[in-house]
């Protein structure tokens, strides 16, 4: 089953208020009221909105990530490897590309 990703334009559309002030929730939320705030939580809540972090980081200016290549991602010591790094880049505010 091919299910779509639940959109931030989905999330404004469902609480009702500009996608502008959706991204102000999720980056900026000292900007936006608390009953907004709210709304637009319940909103995510509802639609099961998850936040794209690598989506994120490509539209902006610098690009938070780090690759890495391994000979056989199949073998199971490179797969604990690859999980290990991504953990720890992802408390750093790193994604890997793996």
């Amino acid at each position: 089953m091919n299910k779509q990703k639940v959109t931030m334009k989905e999330v404004a559309k469902r609480a009702n208020i500009s996608l502008g002030t959706v991204s102000n929730v999720l980056n900026d939320p000292s900007r936006v009221s608390k009953s907004t705030r709210e709304r637009v939580m319940k909103a995510i809540e509802e639609t099961g909105f998850v936040r794209d972090t690598a989506a994120r980081q490509l539209r902006g200016a610098a690009l938070r990530a780090v690759g890495i290549v391994v000979l056989d991602s199949t073998n199971p010591f490179f797969t604990e490897i690859i999980r290990g790094a991504e953990d720890a880049l992802r408390e750093a505010g790193y994604v890997l590309i793996a």
